[in-house]
């Protein structure tokens, strides 16, 4: 069993920052019930545990297969593949 803090709840929504050249995770969180910035050691009444979904919908591989015709594309005349 999990901590029940916010860093765990679902809730809860990791801050990025934007570095030089990457996203750097902020040890904030925001939370979408209270609308605010939290700490992630935080606790409130509302706490429910994360759910992990995924979408594999066949939709979905069909974006993600025209996205590699097109980057394919733009990579073959450098000739990097």
């Amino acid at each position: 069993m999990t901590t029940k803090i916010c860093k765990y709840c679902g809730n809860c929504k990791t801050l990025y920052d934007c570095g030089w050249y990457r996203l750097f995770r902020k040890k904030k969180y925001y939370c979408a019930l209270r609308e605010e910035i939290i700490d992630r050691e935080n606790s409130c009444g509302e706490w429910y545990k994360r759910k992990v979904e995924y979408e594999l919908s066949p939709q979905r591989f069909d974006e993600a297969e025209a996205d590699l015709k097109k980057i394919f594309e733009i990579i073959s005349p450098l000739g990097i593949v």
